[in-house]
């Protein structure tokens, strides 16, 4: 009875507590008492009690952790929800109080942490590794550097020995995070000298004997002794360059690569494909001569079929000859001179023409033709006072068929009775100069004609005035076209001789018209013309207003 009586009396109080008393756990928790007390026993915690309806929710090891451990004190809200509050790191510096980012709830010593997210993602024996192996210092501004890490094993390297050989403390340039002792550096993709055919196989050592740093690439830093060794051909004394690849290959130092042709300005044909290169090359390789002359200078000077020497000839060989033989000549005269040969000059020996020298040899016909136009009798050139240039009248095809164009080289085109003339006709002498007015060659025709007589009456001695040169009889003269008509109209056969009207036999300019007509009251002519603008009493006057013969 009083066990129950008791156990009223501490319900009653604990419900008047609850509602009038400020709770041991905080102001600002607001639940039943009895959620997580017992009735029956206050210290009897119950674990009905859903910790998922505060801000922490409890997962993995927080479910089964008593309460105590977070909350130390009676005052619940005390309580921190941050990791760090009860898990305090063992880290010198950690990386965040959020050890979430590395741990879970499940496990402590699980680590969730994700490096791949980081800019240094964990690959082959880094993923391994223990955090603290790089981590020692902390978490923080940790060095990505491989040497920081790997700084011992760079110094205690023998084979090779790294520091002695000045290697590059990029450790990733040889090995990789899978295997300290694998090497993958890739030379041909790491360095600009990529390494082919023997140099592929050879140690790092024998090229790289004084530091990997500022190697050479040149082949003559590690084939200088080769170099000055070889001796067939001397390379040394020739000069040549020490520039190996010019004539060598990473694949076989012998035999030489080098491609005359494309390697140097003088590319080997004919017999000099199969010439030891000694013989152009007896002093230096590099200064040598492309002149034909310089190595055939005994062949020039010994020719004789033609003399070379004496004829002067040019010693740019290659003008007459090429690489495949000497003999026969290749000289082109059409090609290789200004004087092509064509017709009756093909064929004809060389010293016809180039008597004593071929060089400035004189390319005018007469040069060679002097002696044909001082021989020529018909027609005499030098009587004739003939030009010298030949080409106007002769060709190559033959020197006697003259192509003398009278029509095109001279004033005095041949036309009708002229065109089939033998020159002598006219040119009875010279040529050069000769006249050609008509009456120069037709005097005696001029001379002899009475009907009319033309001397005596005086006509012009300008014949195409009434002559033409198809017909020489046929006078193209007519008194009615040219002059006044008398053959037709008022005058026909009214005069009887031409001195009816050309009183002066002598000048047949002057001519009258009042002696034929009954005008010789001039004062009764005079009265007719008075109003006649310009009238004058002559004898020509009439001929002025009157050219037809027909009144006004």
């Amino acid at each position: 009875m009083n066990k129950f009586f008791s156990i009223i009396v501490c319900l009653s109080f604990a419900v008047n507590f609850s509602q009038a008393a400020s709770s041991p756990h905080g102001d600002k928790l607001n639940i039943n008492c009895e959620i997580c007390h017992d009735t029956l026993d206050w210290k009897k915690i119950k674990s009905s009690f859903n910790h998922d309806s505060t801000s922490f929710r409890l997962e993995g090891k927080h479910v089964s952790v008593d309460c105590k451990s977070c909350h130390t004190d009676l005052v619940f809200e005390n309580a921190k929800s941050d990791c760090y509050s009860c898990h305090i790191p063992k880290h010198k510096k950690p990386q965040s109080f959020d050890c979430n980012v590395c741990h879970s709830q499940e496990n402590w010593k699980s680590k969730i942490f994700d490096h791949s997210k980081t800019i240094f993602p964990l690959l082959g024996a880094h993923k391994e590794t223990s955090c603290m192996k790089c981590h020692d210092n902390g978490f923080s501004n940790t060095s990505t550097a491989c040497s920081d890490c790997h700084l011992d094993n760079y110094i205690q390297a023998k084979n090779p020995d790294h520091v002695a050989l000045k290697y590059s403390k990029d450790c990733f340039k040889c090995h990789n995070t899978f295997s300290w002792k694998s090497q993958d550096f890739n030379h041909d993709k790491l360095t600009t000298f990529p390494l082919t055919g023997t140099h592929s196989g050879l140690d790092c050592t024998q090229c790289h004997k004084n530091g990997f740093e500022k190697t050479s690439k040149q082949c003559v830093s590690c084939h200088s002794t080769k170099y000055d060794r070889t001796t067939n051909p001397d390379h040394k004394t020739a000069g040549f360059s020490d520039n190996c690849e010019a004539c060598h290959t990473t694949t076989k130092w012998r035999p030489s690569t080098f491609d005359h042709s494309k390697q140097s300005k003088f590319p080997l044909s004919g017999a000099h494909i199969k010439a030891k290169c000694t013989d152009c090359h007896m002093a230096n390789y590099a200064a040598t001569s492309t002149e034909c002359v310089s190595c055939h200078l005994d062949d020039y000077e010994k020719a004789k079929n033609p003399d070379h020497v004496k004829a002067g000839f040019s010693k740019e060989c290659e003008n007459c000859h090429n690489t495949s033989g000497r003999s026969p000549s290749k000289f082109d005269h059409n090609k290789n001179t200004n004087f092509p040969l064509t017709d009756g000059h093909i064929g004809v020996k060389c010293k016809t023409c180039h008597t004593d020298s071929y060089k400035g040899r004189s390319t005018a016909c007469v040069s060679c033709h002097l002696k044909d136009y001082f021989k020529t009798e018909y027609p005499n050139h030098v009587d004739g006072l003939f030009s010298k240039d030949c080409e106007k009248c002769h060709t190559m095809k033959t020197w006697k068929a003259s192509i003398f164009d009278h029509n095109t080289a001279t004033d005095f085109p041949l036309n009708n009775a002229h065109k089939n003339l033998d020159c002598k006709k006219c040119h009875t002498t010279i040529f050069v100069g000769t006249s050609t007015e008509c009456v120069d060659c037709h005097r005696k025709d001029y001379d002899v004609v009475k009907k009319p007589d033309h001397a005596t009456m005086k006509f012009s001695t300008q014949c195409t005035e009434c002559h033409t040169d198809k017909n020489w009889k046929e006078t193209s003269f007519y008194h009615d076209k040219q002059n006044f008509p008398i053959f037709t109209g008022k005058h026909e056969g009214v005069w009887v001789t031409c001195n009816d009207c050309h009183y002066n036999l002598s000048y047949f300019e002057k001519y009258s018209c009042i002696r034929c007509h009954e005008h010789s009251d001039k004062a009764k002519v005079d009265k007719i013309h008075s109003k006649v603008k310009n009238y004058e009493y002559t004898n020509s006057s009439c001929y002025t207003c009157h050219p037809k013969g027909k009144r006004i």
